[in-house]
Order: C-alpha cells, then structure tokens, then sequence
C-alpha cells in the first residue's frame, strides 16, 4: 500500500514537472501575449498583410488577425481597448492628432495608442468599367457610387477628393458597401464606380480586373497638386501598368501611408519585437505591394504622424534613429519627399 503511495507520489511530481518545462518552454519561444489585431474586410490589403505577418513572426508573437470596417473602426475600437494593435491609414491618424474628424470625438490629450511603423503605400483606386463613360472624377456627378464602409479611410478619402472637385456625397447616389461587395456591384451594374484605399494590387479588385474591363481613374499634375495642397497626408503614387489584367497605362494617384499602432499598456518587448518582425520580414510582407519593396529601418518611421510607443523608441533607438515618444501632447507631423 505505501509502494503504491509511493509510486502515485513520484508520478505525480514527474508529471508537474514536464507541464512545467512545457509551459516553460512555450513561453520562451513565444511571447505570452496575444495581440488581437484590428485590420479590415477580407478583400482588403490589411488583412491580407497581418495575416502574413501572423504567419512570419508566429515563433515569437501570438497575433490574431480581427477583420473590422476599417481605419476609423480600428481607432475607435483600440481607443476602447477593443483590440491591442491595428492598421490606420496616416490620414486618419493626422486628423486625430490635430482634433479634426476624429471618432467619438476623441481629443489628442486622452489617446491611449501610439505608433510603432509605417507598413506600406496605400493606393486611392476609383474603379469603373471600361465602357462606363467616366473618365474623371467630375464625371461621378450623379452617378451611383460606393464611397467605401461606414467607419473606414476610403469613406474619408471619398469625401475629401469628391469635395475638391466639389461634389458632395448628396450629388451622388450614395453606397457604404464592403470591397467584396463593390467588386460584385460594380459587375453587375448597380453601381457605376467605387473607392477603395489599398495596396495595390488589391486582391478584389486583381479578380475583378479577371472578370471584366475597367479602368482607374488617373489624376493629371495639376490635380495631384491641389489635392496635395489642401491634404498634406497624401503622398504621389504611380500603380505601374499591368499591375490589374487589361490596365496597360500607369496610374497616377494619391496615396496614404498604412501604420501599425498598438495600445500603450503593450509591453516595450512585444512593441520591440513587433517592429523587429516588420523589417525583418518587409520583403515578405510586400511582396504583392506593386508600389513598395522591401523596407529598411529609416522608411518605417517616415509618414507617422503621432508618437512612438517607448517599445518602438527604443528599437529605433538601437539603429541610431530618434523620434518621440508618447508624453500625451501632440508631435507635429513633417510630410517630407511629397514633390520627389
């Protein structure tokens, strides 16, 4: 009877002992937390990059990939501790930072999020067939259009190039549909044109171009330039031609730069690591970018217009580049390389 105590003893502390090592070494190879991860519909370039960069750093960071509305969702939700990183369009980030537009009117002084990279060039892209007649943006006047997902940046996008050429969403007929479900609209001739802000090529849209003939609007210098002017945010972007079946002409367009931003309670590691994977694997990740290649650590921080998280200081820190860091005041954001 006390051999068998005996024997149920020993196993019992062999058997605790091997969870332990096993929990030791889980947390060893990876971070403990898991990073649940704002990023946008299916179709969309976010999703498609965070998934990758789940699969890319999965021995050292546990990422969820959460599909939202897009970048207004995104602040929003990691504003309300929702979601602990997410994607942004810079612009959106802009207009909090300096009190403009922000969601559930969020002051800059009471942001809870901070930047860690830029990721990519996010490409403006108006879709319309072919044998539309629309040729530029004037010509959307009275047309069905999808301005993109209540609560995402190609709503704001929208607004802000249709208000140059002075249309408002009230001299259109108006449509907040998902990308997967312009690409089907815009097929089968419910709408006349959508707006979508992603990497291009975007996958949606690639399919589309598979299906039946479009074109993307272009803009001509004079209007890059009045654009530019009244939005600082917007960078001059070139979508090479071939970049979508049947679209043998460059694109000229306006851009905006994709950001990953994290909650401040994330801790300096994981920020550190965060950033880490994001150079390491940049060729990976945009490798079905057509505007961008593989990055290197100066062009991670270009284009932010907000503070850094300290994890992210102090990794650039380490590569001999300085920015701020949060201190809960606003850093003025500097637009450079914008006429290059």
């Amino acid at each position: 009877m006390k051999f068998n105590k005996t024997i149920r003893k020993k196993t019992a502390v062999i058997l605790l002992g091997v969870a332990f090592v096993l929990l030791f070494a889980t947390a060893c190879k990876k971070n403990n937390m898991t990073i649940k991860i704002g990023t946008g519909n299916e179709g969309g370039s976010y999703y498609m990059y965070a998934g990758k960069l789940a699969e890319c750093a999965k021995d050292s960071l546990d990422i969820k990939v959460t599909t939202t509305a897009g970048s207004i969702a995104n602040v929003r939700l990691l504003q309300k501790g929702f979601l602990d990183a997410s994607i942004v369009q810079n612009d959106i980030l802009y207009n909090v930072a300096n009190q403009k537009k922000a969601p559930d009117n969020q002051q800059t002084s009471s942001l809870n999020y901070s930047a860690v990279a830029g990721l990519y060039t996010e490409s403006v892209q108006i879709v319309v067939k072919e044998d539309s007649g629309i040729d530029s943006v004037d010509d959307l006047y009275g047309k069905k259009v999808c301005v993109g997902e209540k609560e995402s940046g190609t709503i704001h996008n929208a607004e802000d190039i249709l208000g140059l050429y002075g249309i408002s969403f009230g001299d259109i007929e108006e449509f907040n549909l998902s990308l997967s479900d312009s690409k089907e609209a815009l097929k089968n001739d419910e709408i006349d044109a959508f707006f979508f802000t992603a990497g291009a090529p975007t996958q949606s849209v690639s399919e589309l171009s598979g299906e039946v003939s479009l074109r993307i609007l272009s803009f001509t210098g004079e209007e890059m330039g009045k654009i530019q002017k009244k939005y600082p945010y917007y960078i001059d972007v070139t979508i090479p031609a071939g970049t979508y079946e049947g679209i043998t002409e460059d694109i000229r367009t306006v851009g905006v730069r994709a950001v990953l931003v994290v909650s401040n309670r994330m801790s300096e590691n994981t920020v550190r690591l965060l950033a880490e994977n994001v150079l390491i694997y940049s060729e990976k990740l945009n490798e079905n970018i057509a505007t961008d290649s593989a990055y290197g650590v100066q062009e991670l921080t270009e284009y932010i217009p907000i503070p850094y998280h300290s994890g992210a200081v102090d990794y650039y820190s380490s590569h001999g580049i300085d920015v701020d860091a949060i201190n809960g005041s606003t850093v003025p954001i500097i637009f450079g390389g914008q006429d290059e």
